[in-house]
């Protein structure tokens, strides 16, 4: 019985020392978990703030990669391209200039017209009828970039005949635009009238010369002045800024562009020699040769690392 209130005594006395020890420990370990808790905070914030850095960086980074590389690449591609129909480097450097100038200046963008101008002239419009024709396009599209496509279609096909069909006429009712006023205007211009024209059509008898004319009349007569009206709206003036600060962006660093394309190019001729190949070769060669000597170090520092674990367990056994 005396043992039993010894222990007892001496338990209570343990349990009485280590109370203010545990205490200590707990206070210690909440005000830890405090500060990891703010640091962590801290460190989320920080992480937060440096990814909306890097992110804006990115997107500043693409923008200005878009305007130097993108659209430089772009005209150089389109320059390539309206040489071989123009066959002359300078006429299609010039032509894309005029191109550009009156993208600048219209609600549409710089791509939808150069698509439009392609398909035309390779539907035979000569070059010096190409932005006459897609101003009076633009009036009859009223801002509508689907519309011109469709318009500049028809047409290119009417040209492309050589004679007016009643497919053209069908595909132009389809993008909202009707055939009587048309027809209208070239029994004025030609002094005929509508009903002979329509056989005249049957026939196959109304040439593309006549009909586009008509048709560029009909522009002006009932849509004059449309595109520039609504070059003037919102979305107008911001394709007319984004078409403008894409030609300042390419025409500043232009020659940055130069450089970059000429390194290109020096680079793509060299992977093409034998001494790249070569030089491939020796490399693969001598990472292989790494990859022996990490494979030798891994094994000996297993080996060690064993040896001192067995040293370990036989000590522990001592």
């Amino acid at each position: 019985m005396e043992a039993q209130d010894r222990a007892s005594s001496n338990i209570r006395q343990v349990s009485k020392a280590l109370d203010p020890g545990v205490t200590h420990a707990a206070r210690s370990a909440s005000s830890s978990m405090q500060q990891m808790a703010g640091s962590a905070a801290a460190m989320g914030a920080g992480f937060l703030a440096t990814q909306l850095a890097i992110s804006g960086l990115t997107k500043a980074f693409s923008a200005a990669q878009e305007g130097i590389i993108g659209f430089n690449s772009q005209m150089e591609q389109s320059k390539v391209s309206f040489e071989v129909m123009l066959k002359s480097g300078e006429r299609a450097e010039a032509f894309l200039f005029e191109l550009q100038q009156f993208a600048a200046k219209t609600p549409f963008e710089l791509p939808q017209l150069e698509q439009s101008a392609r398909m035309l002239m390779t539907m035979g419009i000569a070059a010096k009828d190409v932005l006459p024709l897609l101003t009076s396009i633009g009036d009859v599209a009223g801002g509508n970039a689907e519309k011109v496509q469709r318009l500049a279609l028809v047409l290119g096909q009417v040209a492309a005949k050589g004679r007016l069909q009643g497919e053209e006429l069908l595909q132009m009712a389809e993008a909202g635009v009707g055939a009587v006023r048309v027809f209208e205007i070239m029994a004025e211009q030609t002094g005929k009238t509508v009903g002979e024209l329509q056989k005249m059509k049957e026939q196959g008898k109304i040439t593309s010369q006549v009909f586009i004319a008509a048709f560029q009349e009909m522009a002006k007569q009932d849509f004059g002045g449309q595109m520039e009206k609504q070059s003037k709206t919102l979305k107008g003036s911001l394709s007319t800024i984004n078409d403008n600060l894409r030609i300042f962006t390419s025409t500043a660093f232009k020659p940055l562009f130069e450089r970059f394309s000429q390194m290109a190019k020096a680079i793509a001729d060299f992977v093409q020699t034998d001494e790249f190949m070569t030089w491939s070769a020796r490399f693969a060669a001598g990472l292989d040769v790494v990859l022996d000597v990490l494979d030798e170090v891994w094994e000996a520092f297993k080996t060690a690392f064993m040896g001192a674990v067995d040293i370990a367990v036989e000590s522990l056994k001592g």
